[in-house]
């Protein structure tokens, strides 16, 4: 045989029959030869070459002492002559157990068995390719029981076929290798396959993505796998799942979104083959780690307060209740749920264990750019100490929803000046009755600031760059000189629309890093092609005392710093707080 004539811990005989005739004429054939293969058998070339000098051959067959090198180099060819190359099957080593590559073997065999003749009848040809079809695809579904069963078909198939539809080679290639393949997927035992569904997900913020494991040994339930499931990357990674399956083989995992983004999540080993759209198919034995799973979390909830107006009050505080406005409003881009708004009392700046619940609210449900508001006269708490205090406001102050912004729930009334309060009853609430100012022009006695002449800081922007340039509102006084704080109010609108006229124009066009402070930033950016942009910038201005008044201030955007160095302005059209 052409390579190694016996495979390693193998061996092979060739038996020859009584009738072999020593001569064998040009052209004449002989079928006389039986080998005898301990292995699998494959498809070997074999040599055979004859034992010329028990041969009656011609004299001028042997070498003498007389004959140059030429003529030995012709009897030398002569003799090689004798010998000649055959296709048949001979022994091979056993190939390793793995399923799919043995059944790819055979179906390698029945192709080269059609292109050496040895198959010779096309139905038969087709029903073996078939089963061996039938049989891969069992085996990528972890059917191991059911591969076997096929494999005895096509067995079956070959034995019950006759030598005008195949040769004996064809015959014993074929069904001994079959015969190997099937025993062995009968004492395998069938790897776990751990089933993971879906492979992919697309939630908002706050909502819940649950995944689903099913464990099966051939077509029976494993209890108390193990499993462990980890996000490898994305704005949760780090996050890891560990426990068993129950008495069916289930397990199951959620988790809710907390940041934006796409999260990757592996099991521990790799993906033996997806069989849906939305299932993972998974034999931990043989491969390392699942296949990834995809969840992607697109948008959410975002509550924060949208108007929140402490009073200003004079030191003590006379009367037995705090005038307060609050409105709560969903920033984000799906409903939110229902909340608590908490105002709390507190003597630093920063919430503190000692600080005092003055105002707790149930929020109903929001819908994305809802508001809810609500007014109350919050009683002065009967042990609260004299001097200067604080109130502190948080949206979801029980952190029970998951948000776009987890930073922007809260706000302090610091930033609108102290809030000096005293209890009823006590010395300096009688002092203070006793010292209040004169009524002037309300039976309080004090007069609201004056809005009417505020101005923008710069009020012109440019050139048209379209960065960020810092503005803040000037010019509001107080009748009575007492001290006077200014706020934005959600009220930011332009002329032109926020995403422009122009195709790479940008936007939201306003940043705002509190409504409570009294400056913002605004966008240098007009349209080429109009006439300037105008924002508006609606604020409010409170005094120490109670009293406010309500203004607009514009900012222009010139065109050009010639002709169209001033804006027309066309009115409040567009949100500038929208992109």
């Amino acid at each position: 045989m052409i390579g190694n004539a016996v495979v390693n811990n193998w061996r092979a005989e060739y038996n020859f029959s009584t009738k072999y005739q020593y001569l064998l004429n040009p052209g004449q054939t002989s079928e006389e030869l039986e080998m005898i293969s301990y292995g699998l058998p494959g498809i070997r070339k074999v040599v055979f070459k004859s034992f010329w000098l028990k041969l009656n051959l011609p004299t001028d067959f042997f070498l003498n002492e007389e004959e140059d090198d030429q003529a030995y180099i012709i009897n030398s060819r002569r003799k090689e002559s004798f010998g000649c190359i055959a296709t048949t099957i001979g022994p091979t080593a056993p190939p390793a157990f793995t399923p799919l590559q043995i059944n790819q073997m055979l179906q390698e065999y029945v192709s080269q068995c059609v292109t050496l003749g040895w198959l010779k009848d096309a139905t038969l040809t087709q029903q073996l390719n078939n089963y061996l079809i039938q049989s891969a695809t069992a085996i990528k579904e972890n059917r191991l029981t059911d591969a076997q069963k096929i494999i005895t078909q096509f067995m079956n198939a070959l034995q019950n076929s006759n030598l005008s539809q195949r040769t004996t080679e064809a015959q014993g290639l074929l069904y001994y290798n079959a015969r190997y393949f099937s025993g062995q997927m009968k004492q395998a035992k069938a790897s776990p396959t751990v089933e993971i569904a879906p492979n992919r997900g697309e939630h908002f913020l706050n909502e819940a993505h649950v995944t689903m494991v099913k464990v099966r040994q051939g077509d029976q339930p494993v209890s108390n796998f193990p499993l462990t499931a980890l996000v490898t990357a994305g704005p949760h990674s780090g996050l890891v799942w560990r426990g068993k399956t129950d008495q069916g083989g289930n397990w199951s995992f959620s988790y809710k979104g907390t940041k934006l983004g796409t999260d990757t999540i592996c099991f521990v080993k790799e993906v033996a083959a997806v069989i849906s759209s939305d299932v993972i198919l998974w034999q931990p034995d043989i491969m390392s780690e699942s296949m990834p799973i995809l969840v992607t979390w697109t948008g959410g909830a975002d509550l924060m307060l949208n108007e929140f107006f402490p009073p200003m009050i004079a030191i003590p505080f006379a009367r037995p209740t705090i005038p307060l406005e609050e409105s709560t409003i969903n920033t984000g881009d799906i409903a939110a749920p229902a909340s608590v708004t908490r105002c709390y009392l507190t003597k630093g700046q920063q919430p503190s264990p000692d600080d005092i619940v003055i105002l707790e609210r149930c929020v109903p449900p929001l819908e994305a750019n809802a508001i809810s508001k609500y007014q109350a006269a919050v009683p002065v708490p009967k042990n609260l100490k004299p001097g200067i205090h604080y109130i502190y406001c948080c949206a979801d102050a029980n952190k029970e929803i998951i948000e776009l912004d987890e930073m922007n729930n809260c706000e302090t009334g610091i930033v609108q000046g102290s809030i000096p309060v005293a209890p009823p009853g006590s010395r300096h609430q009688e002092d203070a009755v006793k010292r209040a100012p004169a009524d002037r022009d309300s039976p309080s006695g004090n007069r609201p600031p004056d809005c009417s002449k505020a101005y923008a800081v710069p009020d012109t922007l440019r050139p048209p760059d379209r960065q960020w340039r810092k503005v803040f509102i000037s010019g509001v006084t107080d009748p009575d000189g007492d001290q006077v704080r200014v706020m934005l109010r959600p009220y930011i609108r332009q002329d032109e629309p926020a995403k422009g006229l122009e195709t790479d124009d940008l936007s939201p066009d306003v940043k705002i890093i509190s409504r409570f402070e009294n400056f913002l930033e605004l966008r240098a950016e007009r349209s080429g092609t109009a006439n300037g942009r105008v924002y508006h910038i609606g604020f409010t201005a409170q005094d120490d005392k109670g009293g406010s008044c309500e203004g607009v201030v514009k900012v222009c955007v010139p065109h050009d710093q010639g002709q169209q160095k001033t804006c027309v302005d066309d009115g409040p059209l567009y949100d500038s707080l929208k992109p």
